[in-house]
């Protein structure tokens, strides 16, 4: 919790009730609510609309974590995820357990749909932009580490 009154302060207000590691994707896809993926690969959305604590609500899973993955918000609503890694060795930076599909989230229907395979691994400094007219450009990822992807 923030107070920006007088000196300011900032408080502890809850926990996430799972692991997940400190690169693993998240992104606010609604005012007050953030998705977050764990390292199983179970999504949960914080519920962030009380300023004294967090509502924790489990969402589906999409079949594994993605370390150093992506997420860009659709201007539908829905929640594209993008590369990363199955594993958290080496710091999610693994290219033999890369992954490479496009996961999609539709919070309205909590459902996921997979995806074609990207040509490339997007690892380690990897970022998934949505375009103005609605693509999605996945980029970068892997320097250091076992692909350097300039792209």
């Amino acid at each position: 919790r923030i107070e920006y009154e007088g000196y300011g302060s900032v408080s502890k207000i809850g926990e996430k009730p799972f692991l997940a590691h400190p690169r693993t994707p998240s992104i606010m896809f609604r005012i007050d609510q953030v998705v977050f993926l764990d390292d199983d690969g179970t999504l949960w959305i914080a519920v962030i609309s009380n300023s004294f604590s967090v509502g924790w609500k489990k969402g589906p899973s999409i079949g594994h974590g993605r370390t150093n993955g992506s997420m860009a918000l659709l201007p539908d609503g829905r929640v594209a995820i993008t590369g990363g890694n199955r594993s958290t060795k080496n710091g999610g930076n693994q290219f033999s357990t890369s992954e490479k599909s496009i996961q999609i989230w539709n919070p309205e229907t909590n459902t996921i749909v997979t995806g074609p395979e990207e040509n490339n691994a997007r690892l380690y400094h990897s970022g998934l932009l949505i375009l103005p007219d609605g693509a999605l450009a996945s980029v970068g990822g892997g320097a250091p580490g076992p692909v350097n992807n300039r792209n």
